[in-house]
């Protein structure tokens, strides 16, 4: 199996794209991917295809009526690939949410190809530093700023938001029920010269208590106040 890290996600985006589409298609990349698991003598294939079914869980489920059938074929294949369990726990992870709105982001590529399943988003603060957000497949924004909120000690975390800064005058507000993946696959389909960049900023300044916290001070506080 390749450890290199990949430069282009052209090749996922061929497969993954129809079948993001036309939920129709699902099933059927379902099947065909399991069936290229099947008999295979090819180990190095048989590699490939596991990954490519880790990022397919990751997406979208399949069909109800294919559901069943679908854990099962992982639930056989639990003692010959480490791949199953994965699979397995994404395809049901995958039951409980919406599909995502586009093929998987390079750096859910990078993860599955090198074998390092730490995957990350940066989130910047006014003051133009930034911070590390350790993100899944399907974590969405509303789980990214309640953990910044956590971490910064916030309170009050009515009086905050995550916002995309496109380089532009104003940042543009953001659903927080969206999956980060998708939101950073629509920063780099923006038409702009301008770097898009998620940041964590004071919404409302209701109960600021500047000079309590120094952290948001330094980082949120201040720094807003000024630009």
């Amino acid at each position: 199996p390749t450890k290199t890290s990949p430069r282009s996600t052209a090749g996922t985006n061929r497969l993954f794209l129809p079948a993001i589409a036309h939920p129709q298609l699902r099933d059927e990349l379902y099947c065909q991917l399991f069936k290229q698991l099947t008999d295979n003598p090819r180990r190095e294939c048989t590699e490939r295809v596991w990954q490519l079914l880790w990022l397919a869980t990751g997406l979208f489920v399949c069909s109800r009526e294919f559901f069943d059938e679908a854990t099962a074929f992982l639930k056989s294949r639990a003692g010959t690939s480490g791949y199953a369990a994965k699979c397995s726990t994404r395809l049901h992870a995958a039951t409980r949410g919406s599909s995502r709105q586009h093929p998987p982001h390079i750096t859910e590529l990078k993860a599955i190809q090198t074998g390092n399943m730490d995957m990350y988003c940066l989130v910047y603060f006014p003051d133009l530093s930034s911070t590390k957000c350790s993100i899944q497949s399907r974590t969405k924004l509303r789980n990214v700023f309640e953990d910044m909120c956590k971490n910064l000690g916030v309170e009050q975390a009515e009086e905050f938001e995550l916002v995309l800064d496109t380089g532009e005058k104003d940042c543009r507000k953001l659903s927080m029920s969206g999956y980060v993946f998708d939101v950073l696959q629509d920063m780099t389909l923006e038409d702009t010269d301008q770097e898009s960049r998620l940041v964590f900023r004071r919404r409302l300044w209701l109960i600021s208590g500047v000079g309590e916290h120094k952290l948001i001070d330094q980082y949120i506080n201040f720094p807003q106040e000024l630009s």
